[in-house]
């Protein structure tokens, strides 16, 4: 009698009656099981990106929230990119430009928080901090009692929509020239 994975091999049991035996059935459907899970779960959440999440979800209520009563929180969020890549200068972005109470600034910030949090880039593999050679991202988001960041390589952008919609929307800010409203005269 030998015991191989689990089974007993009795004398004079043949190949086909291991193979056919119940254990060896049930390790293998178990195998492929835990194997056809891992291979279509591909949104599993990073701690980081799972707590991002939900701040966002509680911070873009209040956010979005029209009454004036409703006190925003204090979010302040930073974007810097230390290199050029692909017609993009080295820049940094911080928001908001004025207060969190100006109905611009909070809109604009609003946006960036939802694009920021679809393209999921605090799940993203962070860059070397080491290797200066290499371009990065930055985003750095805090408010009173929370404080985000991750610095991800310049490439992964080119894999991500919302991450280039997100700079496109930070060139657009920045290039929006500031307007006064004059009332109209009468």
């Amino acid at each position: 009698m030998t015991i191989l994975c689990g089974v007993t091999i009795l004398p004079g049991m043949k190949i086909a009656q291991i193979l056919l035996s119940r254990t060896t059935i049930c390790v293998l459907l178990t195998i492929a099981t835990l194997i056809a899970f891992n291979s279509t779960r591909t949104d599993l959440k990073t701690a980081g990106l799972a707590s991002f999440t939900a701040w966002h979800d509680k911070t873009a209520t209040i956010l979005n929230e029209t009454n004036p009563e409703v006190v925003p929180p204090k979010v302040s969020v930073t974007i810097r990119m230390n290199q050029a890549i692909s017609g993009h200068a080295p820049q940094t972005w911080s928001l908001p430009l004025l207060s969190i109470t100006d109905p611009t600034d909070r809109s604009q910030i609003t946006r960036v928080l939802q694009l920021i949090n679809e393209s999921k880039i605090f799940g993203l593999a962070k860059a070397d901090s080491n290797d200066t050679s290499i371009p990065t991202l930055t985003i750095t988001i805090t408010d009173e009692s929370d404080r985000f960041e991750t610095t991800v390589p310049l490439r992964d952008i080119d894999n991500n929509i919302q991450l280039q919609n997100l700079l496109k929307l930070l060139q657009v800010f920045s290039a929006t020239p500031e307007t006064d409203v004059t009332p109209p005269q009468s």
